[in-house]
Parts: C-alpha cells; sequence; structure tokens
C-alpha cells in the first residue's frame, strides 16, 4: 500500500491492542514531523502504556470521534515515545497545526496537572509525545 498523504486529513485513529489482543481505537491530533508524524497525549494514557509494552500500532484517516469512512485506508504504524528534544519538536509541530484548538487543549492540561499534583503530589509532565512511522 502507498505511503499515506494526511496533509488534508485533521484527525487519524491510532489503534493499538491490549495483551488480550482487543484493539482500542483513540482519534488524535498529529502533524508531520521528520520520519513520521507527531501525536502528543497524556504521559499516563493507556496508549503510551500499550506503546510502552510493544503494541502493534495501525493508523487511519477519521473524524474527531475517531469513526473512519467506509473504505478508508488503514496502515500499520511503528511508533516510538520520544523525550527532549524531539518531543519539544512534536509538540511545537502539533501546536503550529492545531493553534486555538491545541492552546485550549493546553490550557486544560495544565489546570488538570495542577490539580492532580495538589491531589497525589506528583511530578509527572501532562502529556508525553509519539512519533509514528509507517511500515513499508
Amino acid at each position: 500500500m502507498p505511503a499515506p498523504d494526511l496533509d488534508p486529513v485533521r484527525y487519524v485513529r491510532l489503534t493499538t491492542f491490549r495483551r488480550t489482543g482487543a484493539a482500542v481505537h483513540t482519534p488524535v491530533w498529529f502533524a508531520p514531523v521528520p520520519g513520521g508524524w507527531g501525536v502528543i497525549t497524556e504521559a499516563d494514557a493507556g496508549k503510551v502504556k500499550r506503546i510502552r509494552a510493544g503494541s502493534p500500532v495501525l493508523i487511519a484517516p477519521c473524524d474527531a470521534r475517531g469513526r473512519v469512512a467506509d473504505g478508508a485506508p488503514e496502515w500499520t504504524a511503528s511508533a516510538t515515545l520520544v523525550t527532549g528534544d524531539e518531543a519539544a519538536a512534536v509538540r511545537r509541530a502539533v501546536r503550529r497545526r492545531y493553534r486555538v484548538g491545541y492552546a485550549a487543549f493546553s490550557l486544560l492540561w495544565i489546570v488538570q496537572s495542577a490539580v492532580e499534583r495538589l491531589r497525589r503530589a506528583h511530578d509527572a509532565l501532562p502529556e508525553t509525545a509519539i512519533v509514528l512511522t509507517v511500515a513499508p
């Protein structure tokens, strides 16, 4: 299958798999970054845990609710959790692509993170970055 042209797409459905093999579908924002597409999410999100455990991933264009149109292509991809400068580059790319929406969600993450720190007094970052690369 040819490499995806995701430029006109607003969301992709990221599919990860539980240890039982059950698929978990999540619509995500994404942006092109060197080597693939970058995604940001909460550091303790289930998809991060599944990717860390070695779950394969699939991506497909979708709407905001994760619905994939009939006949839409789906690609197998590798997912790499990134930190430091790579994570900052992903965050910048997503921020550029989604501008106002990103700002609103960032504000929500900051508030939630502050509340969470007050409740549990931990220092986790409110988000983490994932780089998706479509398999050849």
